[in-house]
């Protein structure tokens, strides 16, 4: 807002004694005795690809004291450098109540102690980032719909726009003179009779509804890995509690907002 250097301000506001000043770092031997106990389960989380915000509410449970700085650069020693940088993307924003993007994705699970292939729905209103996700066990239209239902009471309504991928269940092709899409009639009752419009992807361009893409990414490492279910109509209890107490609460790393705050504002 001001346009100065980070460090500028938070110096200025100690000056003024609004910020309190830094702390000193905590001694190596201190910090290597908190995470001693822990090590080993550290590790085995790393390399299962966990999130270090799901790391540290997993080990806390186990009786870890220590913060998520000690704890966040020792698991940057397990991964080592990170992969190559990806490409940078413009960002865009919506106005809120604008644009919901959906889409699926499956996950492989241990569902009441066998493999299984559930299928996550996600909606996320792209100007809070406040998600809905519910896991079903196949993806047909049907299905869909009810998903969509989900979402808007979830939401207490929908969006002007809700934005898709080609999925079979949403557009049969297109109109090859100028490209319109053949929308599935079924699909098309629906949107006008819940009164939004449907927006269509282009082909391979997942940027365009990147906000439920990012999102798959996250529920992956901070949900779906290295859990198991006894019934997918647990894995949805867990889930709810889950977006409550973490995906609505945190910070948005784009927006630097609390989703489920911008929901409500």
């Amino acid at each position: 807002r001001t346009g100065l250097n980070r460090k500028t301000v938070q110096a200025a506001l100690r000056k003024a004694g609004i910020l309190e000043p830094p702390q000193t770092e905590m001694p190596a031997m201190e910090r290597a005795s908190k995470l001693g106990a822990f090590q080993a389960a550290i590790k085995e989380k790393a390399e299962q690809g966990l999130t270090i915000t799901r790391i540290l509410r997993e080990i806390r449970k186990q009786g870890y004291s220590g913060g998520r700085t000690i704890l966040a650069d020792h698991v940057r020693t397990i991964r080592g450098k990170s992969g190559p940088r990806l490409k940078v993307r413009r960002r865009f924003e919506t106005a809120p109540g604008e644009e919901m993007q959906v889409d699926w994705s499956p996950y492989r699970v241990s569902l009441g102690d066998k493999m299984k292939v559930v299928h996550a729905f996600s909606a996320v209103l792209h100007h809070s980032r406040k998600a809905h996700v519910r896991f079903y066990l196949d993806e047909r239209q049907s299905t869909l719909l009810e998903a969509h239902c989900r979402a808007f009471e979830d939401f207490q309504g929908v969006t002007r726009r809700i934005v898709y991928d080609r999925m079979a269940t949403v557009v049969l092709g297109q109109i090859k003179s100028h490209g319109d899409p053949i929308w599935h009639p079924r699909f098309l009752d629906f949107s006008k009779h819940y009164g939004f419009e449907a927006f269509l992807c282009r082909v391979a361009d997942p940027d365009r509804k990147g906000a439920v893409e990012k999102f798959f990414l996250y529920l992956q490492r901070d949900f779906v890995v290295a859990s198991s279910f006894g019934s997918i109509e647990e894995m949805n209890e867990r889930a709810r509690i889950w977006l409550a107490d973490v995906a609505n609460s945190r910070v948005h790393r784009t927006t630097g907002a609390v989703p489920e705050d911008a929901w409500i504002a």
